[in-house]
């Protein structure tokens, strides 16, 4: 049942242009969902990333504690050029896609990548997917993957010690809408 609800989900939102081109509808990407997950994948180790990532995550958090759903921070991971074997992120992060007593969540990855100098290079991207399941069909050997629903970023350049409190705000005011219509839609009937 909640695989065939995360494939209708699923296949609402590739379906038609103005589906994909406005705003989702949480109401149908949610069906099924019983929780949150946010996860944190650095390609820098340095300790600006941390701090974001845990001001988003707790965030996201604060915003959805109303709903009922558990939400849960599995953690950070080092990426890239920032992990010692050089681990590319999907390999990475598949760890921080799961969590005790949540089974189908809604995943609410940031994403930081930036420059290890007193005036770094930052870009943060806080994305949230769904994880569906497609069987095979015919000729189509289906997949398993995730859905991107929605996706907000910020990039910028600047003194390290004010330019993550900025961005911080920045995607907080940017992915504050998407919660609120996140919130209104776990409320409805």
């Amino acid at each position: 049942m909640i695989r065939k609800s995360l494939a209708a989900a699923a296949a609402m939102l590739v379906s038609g242009g103005a589906a994909c081109a406005g705003a989702p509808d949480w109401k149908a990407v949610l069906a099924g969902v019983d929780g949150v997950i946010t996860y944190c994948d650095s390609s820098t180790r340095q300790k600006y990333a941390e701090t974001m990532c845990k001001a988003v995550s707790d965030g996201i958090a604060k915003a959805l504690e109303e709903t009922g759903l558990p939400v849960r921070h599995t953690g950070i991971v080092l990426t890239g050029s920032a992990s010692p074997e050089k681990t590319p992120s999907e390999e990475a992060t598949a760890s921080l896609k799961m969590a005790n007593g949540i089974s189908h969540p809604l995943l609410a990855g940031i994403v930081l990548k930036g420059t290890d100098d007193g005036n770094p290079a930052i870009y943060m991207r806080v994305q949230f997917t769904v994880p569906v399941t497609v069987p095979p069909s015919g000729a189509n050997p289906g997949f398993d993957g995730e859905i991107l629903v929605l996706e907000r970023a910020v990039v910028g350049n600047g003194p390290k010690k004010r330019l993550p409190a900025a961005q911080i705000a920045y995607i907080e005011k940017q992915i504050a809408p998407v919660l609120d219509e996140v919130r209104a839609a776990l409320k409805a009937p």
